[in-house]
């Protein structure tokens, strides 16, 4: 039986290393292959650089596995294992697979880069393998395979998406509850944020109106919240979003002023009780206010809101109630 390396990497859309290397396994052995060395990374995203500019360890591990073991094949799952970096795809293909003639069999795609028994190289599809995939497929095809893990993670109540005013995002690098090894973002109070939001909400049940509020919050140079996420974008994980180059957003948000709309946004806002919903599911973090302080301010509200409904008109339209 010929001998064979497995690569694999753990990925975002569930394949984790070890299903990884049961499907290469059944593959390679319908194939008459033995696989005598796994290389593995258990670690999602691009990993194929480091902060260096150097190859990770995966690689240079394949490189001295190929050296010592000579394998007769080298199997993987697809390209994206080995690199997703689009303009190294094509030089670990010829690395590895077209330059010393080893073939490389993707079990996604059920096809060699070198036929095995007469060592001819499949130009076609190695072509095709180190052109998928396109900057802009990349990252459609990213997107769509992260999806089912990024919505998991949320719904463990991790950081994803959306954070509200008062709150940042925590990173820390280590593992899930299933042992995947990422970096883990929880959502955590903002020390430096979070009294602007007791404070409104202080002030709310203290009797002043939400466009009172505003005028304080302005009056005392507080930052609103856009203009707070512009100036720190390092708190939220999506700095692009925030502070794009030579955006006009940017300059709007920091120059931006509070109004009673804002407020109000905050006032009902869930997310300070320490309750939010993802996706449905609800879910908890640490609080800024009590539940009671929030109830008392959404019982006032609605009163206010209601009395505000039955209030009469100053000046009534003729024939109104009559013609419609």
């Amino acid at each position: 039986m010929k001998s064979a390396i497995a690569l694999a990497r753990e990925s975002s859309d569930n394949k984790t290393l070890q299903n990884q290397y049961a499907q290469i396994t059944d593959a390679a052995k319908k194939l008459g292959y033995k696989i005598v060395e796994y290389i593995g990374e258990n670690v999602s995203g691009d990993v194929t650089r480091d902060g260096t500019g150097d190859d990770s360890d995966f690689i240079n591990r394949l490189r001295r596995s190929i050296e010592t073991s000579k394998p007769d094949a080298i199997f993987a799952w697809y390209i994206d294992r080995i690199t997703r970096t689009t303009y190294k795809q094509g030089a670990y293909l010829d690395e590895f697979s077209v330059t010393p003639k080893i073939p490389l069999y993707f079990v996604r795609d059920k096809k060699w880069t070198i036929n095995p028994e007469n060592g001819t190289v499949d130009f076609n599809y190695v072509n095709k393998v180190a052109a998928d995939v396109t900057p802009w497929g990349e990252k459609e095809a990213i997107i769509a395979r992260t999806r089912p893990r990024r919505e998991e993670v949320g719904s463990e109540g991790y950081f994803i998406g959306h954070i509200s005013d008062g709150y940042c995002v925590k990173s820390e690098y280590g593992k899930f509850d299933d042992g995947r090894r990422r970096t883990i973002k929880t959502i955590i109070p903002d020390d430096n944020r979070k009294q602007v939001i007791t404070d409104i909400f202080a002030y709310y049940l203290d009797g002043k109106s939400t466009n009172q509020i505003a005028s304080i919050l302005n009056v005392q140079g507080i930052e609103t919240t856009n203009c707070y996420r512009a100036n720190h974008p390092e708190l939220f994980g999506y700095k692009d979003t925030y502070q794009p180059r030579g955006s006009r957003a940017v300059l709007e948000r920091k120059s931006a002023k509070w109004d009673g709309s804002a407020i109000a946004n905050i006032l009902k806002n869930s997310w300070y009780k320490g309750e939010r919903t993802y996706r449905g599911k609800k879910l908890y973090h640490e609080a800024i206010v009590t539940t009671e302080v929030w109830d008392k301010v959404k019982s006032l509200r609605e009163s206010k809101e209601i009395s505000r409904s039955r209030k009469p008109r100053k000046n009534k339209v003729l024939l109104s109630g009559l013609i419609f």
